[in-house]
């Protein structure tokens, strides 16, 4: 029975990434698209693998947790772990022959229907009867998540899908091990879904689909990224206009405007007629791209206010999705303009929180003689939370309220600009600010924290100058636009 099933469901050949379709692509296929069709189509050359340490962390973690960290393995349960894909078949279904309790790691294969992927666990159900006997295999996956995410129901079910055709027997639910607990799924609810899918996949393999990119500076996944980044704005694609979702460019796309420059082409109230109350932020933002400048969107506004002194001030926070450690702020950074100099308050764990805020708190004084700017709410969030967790902390921190200003509000409501987003990630490089280290990003960051912490004391000054680089950032791209006239919106 075992050779009649493996003939059967590996069709004389093994996996293969061109044709055959893995579970693993589910969140790709979802969420990036056009990384998907980059595989298939885009020069081999263009690759860049751009190595992620925080994703490199992340993927430990999730192997630790696939191979039963987090959830007590059946008594009995058959590991096929670190194997070939071809060989880790053949034992997945010689242990489903045996009746094995479960079997870690499994490799499901229809590769006749290019179907292929691993699940963390098969669990035997004494119910029904399967090719094997009185018995079947559900399946379980382990996710280190709150909540149930689309892109795991789909994994799941996908997988369900090849199990079926292993065991000659369709189990309607599966197990999901979430943080909070276990889920069941329901297979039902995600089967037509799933058909839907996996044509999407289909057409953008065999080239019948383009996708849109995402959004740069992240238009695709690794090793994409530059190559999709690249691709957006050559074509001056509209997915380069912030703020405006699909449908909205679906419907500019149907009136035969393709890039920004067409927009700029048809003129204001032609945008108007099509986009109604969308049509300045479109229009605007088409413009700035158009001439690579920002152009007013409302007067009066910018430049913000000054203080005696002027402080710009960004957190570096530890998640717990790679680590032990409770969530906490590890870093503080404040570019001083007045000093010209960059001030940084570190935490060795979270039990030194409460410290580098006292010291941001001393470093700042009277907070009625300065101005602290910051790049969105996420640190007057910060400011609540700490307030909540030392509430000796409350009242300072308060008072430091009326001294902020959310820098991105207000340059998002003073001008549009040439820019897909209005994240510091994508406004700075837009005025001509490169961060100096190109291999580190805010989780990359988190991660040369924890090797500090972990012994490593080189390792905090890779958190320390990006942070810094995130403060001097604010400043350059209020420096630049106090010091061009932007364009004017054209009057209709």
């Amino acid at each position: 029975m075992i050779e009649e099933i493996y003939t059967r469901l590996s069709q004389g050949r093994t996996s293969d990434p061109a044709k055959d379709f893995s579970a693993s692509r589910m969140y790709t296929l979802l969420e990036s698209p056009f990384t998907l069709w980059c595989e298939y189509h885009a020069p081999r050359e263009a690759a860049d693998p751009e190595f992620n340490r925080y994703e490199q962390q992340r993927a430990k973690f999730m192997r630790q947790l696939r191979d039963g960290g987090a959830q007590p393995l059946p008594e009995g349960t058959v590991d096929v772990h670190d194997r070939s894909q071809e060989v880790c078949f053949r034992a997945t279904l010689e242990a489903m022959e045996k009746g094995a309790p479960g079997i870690a790691g499994a490799m499901l294969w229809n590769l006749p229907k290019n179907m292929t992927g691993r699940a963390a666990l098969l669990l035997r159900v004494d119910e029904g009867r399967s090719v094997f006997g009185p018995y079947h295999y559900q399946i379980a996956l382990f996710k280190q998540a709150l909540e149930l995410k689309e892109h795991y129901a789909l994994q799941c079910t996908f997988l369900n899908e090849i199990l079926a055709e292993m065991q000659g027997w369709r189990s309607r639910y599966s197990r999901i091990y979430l943080k909070n607990g276990e889920r069941q799924l329901d297979h039902f609810d995600w089967c037509h879904r799933l058909d839907a899918e996996l044509e999407r996949w289909r057409d953008i393999r065999d080239g019948r689909l383009e996708p849109e990119t995402d959004r740069p500076p992240a238009a695709a996944l690794a090793p994409w990224r530059r190559y999709a980044n690249k691709v957006a704005r050559e074509r001056k694609d509209l997915v380069l206009l912030p703020g405006q979702n699909w449908d909205m460019r679906d419907l500019l796309r149907r009136a035969g405007l393709n890039n920004t420059d067409d927009i700029v082409a048809a003129g204001y109230p032609r945008i108007i007629e099509i986009a109604g109350t969308a049509a300045a932020d479109i229009f605007g933002n088409a413009l700035a791209y158009r001439h690579n400048k920002p152009v007013l969107r409302n007067a009066g506004l910018f430049p913000p206010r000054k203080g005696e002194r002027n402080l710009y001030f960004d957190f570096e926070g530890s998640d717990s999705l790679c680590s032990p450690l409770t969530p906490h702020t590890y870093l503080i950074g404040v570019w001083d303009a007045e000093a010209s100099r960059y001030a940084a308050f570190t935490a060795r764990g979270p039990q030194e929180e409460e410290k580098i805020f006292r010291e941001f708190l001393a470093y700042i004084g009277d907070p009625a003689k300065a101005v602290l700017y910051h790049w969105t709410e996420s640190e007057l969030h910060t400011f609540r939370e700490i307030s909540k967790r030392y509430p000796e902390l409350a009242e300072p921190l308060k008072a430091l309220l009326p001294s902020c200003v959310d820098l991105k509000a207000l340059v998002q409501k003073s001008f549009y600009i040439p820019s897909p987003s209005f994240s510091l990630k994508a406004v700075a490089p837009a005025f001509g600010f490169n961060w100096r280290q190109k291999d580190v990003n805010a989780m990359d960051a988190m991660v040369y924290y924890w090797d500090w912490l972990a012994g490593d004391e080189a390792a905090i000054q890779k958190a320390l100058v990006y942070n810094e680089d995130d403060c001097v950032a604010m400043l350059h791209i209020e420096n630049v636009l106090r010091g061009q006239e932007p364009l004017p919106m054209p009057v209709v």
